[in-house]
């Protein structure tokens, strides 16, 4: 099969590492913009100027109304048609998927023009997207949304949340399958001596221990990043009298981080938290080098956390976790972490304190998340699935 993985300017291995081994015994070409989050795979990528790369907050809005939206990438279409026409005008479909995301994109329209063309056998789109009706509010991108949604031939969810937002919107139900986003099993995996962590008793023993707390997201308001080093804070007060090192490790970048900066060394935690961007290909040994993974995301009026790949991330690395009840985390999480109300900072103080005096919980909830990997969130067997959804498509 002859394949496209259209993401524009969100091409990313996060997603992407569920495609690549489809790339063994497919033809895929990952098509994104000048900006995209990654740029290299175990497929060949063409890269095409998209409005997006130059926008400012003042241009968004402008291509959102004039266009539609800011994520059209000029050039995409000749490419798939270049070589297509064949003698006497006769066409002839190059690729027998296209693959976009979600129903309001600018190169989701231009997929749907090339499948009407004859260029594109099926157009199959991923919608994460968990709040129906959203990304309305401007008439163009309400059209394209329509477009989309009645020209795909397929709708893959990684949760049941986002495919109950699809089906409220006007999606048949029987256009929709739920295919989990998973990672790379043998990249993302538990480190032993992770598991050696003492309990808070046989901490007060020792002058060295460590307990490190990840966090890996946007700076940025509604990831409860403030909330996060609020309780970071609160557990360093309550355990002023334990040998411990209790350390706070971000990696991220947003607009919030300055903000954050001028906390840390107002409150001279200058040592205990660490800000640091980090390549993808790094990750695993940053899971691997942490005991406790929060994710405080919160809700806004126009977002919620979709999905959360840090979570599936962090099961695979078997790291207990604590999280906000947010979005579509409980479903991805299920019973591998603690569960605690938006913006309940105390809750998620107590939690930590929960995990870092209980090791055996600790273990117990790194293993149940690493079986949860093992069974819903493997690439490879993601990857597999994908390559028969498509079969059966084209057939």
């Amino acid at each position: 099969m002859k394949i496209l993985f259209i993401r524009g300017a969100f091409l990313n291995r996060f997603e992407g590492q569920n495609y690549e081994p489809l790339a063994k015994d497919h033809q895929i070409v990952g098509i994104g913009s000048l900006t995209s989050i990654h740029k290299k795979f175990d497929f060949p990528v063409k890269l095409f100027i998209s409005p997006y790369d130059i926008q400012t907050k003042l241009t968004r809005g402008l291509f959102n109304r004039v266009l539609g939206d800011s994520h059209f990438l000029w050039g995409f279409e000749k490419f798939v048609k270049q070589g297509i026409l064949q003698s006497f005008n006769i066409m002839k479909c190059k690729y027998d998927i296209g693959h976009i995301a979600e129903t309001h994109y600018g190169y989701d329209l231009q997929a749907i023009r090339l499948k009407q063309g004859g260029f594109i056998k099926k157009v199959v789109s991923t919608c994460w997207e968990t709040i129906p009706f959203n990304n309305e509010t401007i008439k163009k991108k309400k059209r394209i949304k329509e477009i989309i949604k009645k020209n795909t031939d397929l709708f893959i969810c990684p949760t049941e949340r986002a495919k109950r937002s699809l089906i409220m919107e006007g999606v048949s139900e029987e256009k929709i399958v739920i295919v989990r986003v998973g990672v790379d099993l043998n990249s993302f995996k538990i480190l032993n001596p992770k598991y050696q962590i003492p309990n808070k008793s046989q901490i007060r023993n020792s002058k060295f221990k460590t307990f490190h707390i990840l966090f890996v997201g946007r700076l940025v308001e509604e990831k409860g990043v403030m909330d996060l080093y609020g309780a970071f804070k609160n557990v360093k007060c309550q355990m002023s009298n334990v040998k411990v090192r209790l350390k706070l490790r971000m990696v991220s970048e947003g607009n919030l981080r300055k903000k954050l900066i001028k906390n840390i060394e107002k409150d001279g935690l200058e040592s205990d938290v660490l800000l640091e961007n980090r390549p993808y290909k790094e990750m695993p040994k940053v899971y691997q080098k942490a005991d406790l993974l929060i994710v405080p995301s919160k809700s806004t009026k126009t977002w919620e956390e979709q999905y959360g790949m840090v979570l599936v991330e962090a099961m695979a690395s078997g790291l207990p976790i604590v999280v906000y009840r947010s979005g579509a985390i409980p479903e991805v999480l299920g019973s591998s972490g603690i569960l605690v109300n938006e913006g309940d900072v105390n809750g998620l103080t107590k939690a930590i304190l929960t995990l870092l005096d209980n090791k055996d919980l600790r273990i117990k909830l790194g293993k149940i998340g690493r079986r949860r990997a093992e069974k819903e969130f493997d690439s490879e067997k993601i990857a597999k699935k994908l390559g028969e959804i498509y079969r059966k498509l084209i057939i």
